[in-house]
């Protein structure tokens, strides 16, 4: 079928199309863009001055998305019920959990089109050639090791925290997991 517009020009109906436009709000995701910076600005790898923006694609296990993703869907929950008195927190929270809703959708279109965490993106720099450990003896601090012999940079984590960042690189510093 041929669409007809009162200029004279012509398309192919649009009926069978993804429609952006109409399924995204540029509202929404200008303030889901606005935490995502937020977001770069904590956890900063060493030698960098900001995250990466795309860093969350190299890879987050859909467990620990999970996990962050009903601790979000808890607070926005009671927030709902009880009504909410930071209007900034409420929406960011909102905002975590599209992210980990995000990242799983992503994990799991990765393993259906059969991708790995190759690098993707232009923005920043990563972790590669790094490995974290812990150590009791260093205060509850992650011990990130640095490649080619360079000196240890130790960041403070949650101890018993289950987000991504804890539990896999325990480099979380905020009082609040996410």
């Amino acid at each position: 079928m041929t669409r007809l517009f009162e200029t004279g020009a012509t398309r192919d109906t649009d009926t069978t199309k993804l429609d952006y436009e109409g399924f995204l709000s540029p509202r929404v995701l200008k303030r889901y863009a606005e935490y995502m910076h937020e977001c770069r600005l904590r956890n900063i790898p060493p030698g960098q001055e900001l995250r990466s923006s795309d860093n969350w694609q190299k890879g987050i296990p859909t467990d620990a998305y999970m996990k962050s993703m009903l601790r979000h869907v808890m607070d926005v929950w009671i927030g709902h019920r009880d009504g909410f008195t930071n209007r900034k927190w409420f929406e960011d929270a909102l905002c975590a959990i599209l992210f980990n809703v995000q990242g799983y959708l992503f994990e799991l279109d990765k393993e259906k089109h059969g991708k790995t965490n190759d690098p993707v993106g232009s923005g920043g720099g990563n972790l590669s050639g790094m490995s974290v450990k812990t150590s009791i003896d260093q205060g509850d601090k992650a011990v990130l090791e640095m490649p080619r012999g360079e000196e240890e940079y130790y960041l403070p984590y949650i101890p018993g925290c289950d987000c991504q960042d804890c539990t896999s690189r325990k480099l979380r510093s905020e009082s609040r997991c996410c």
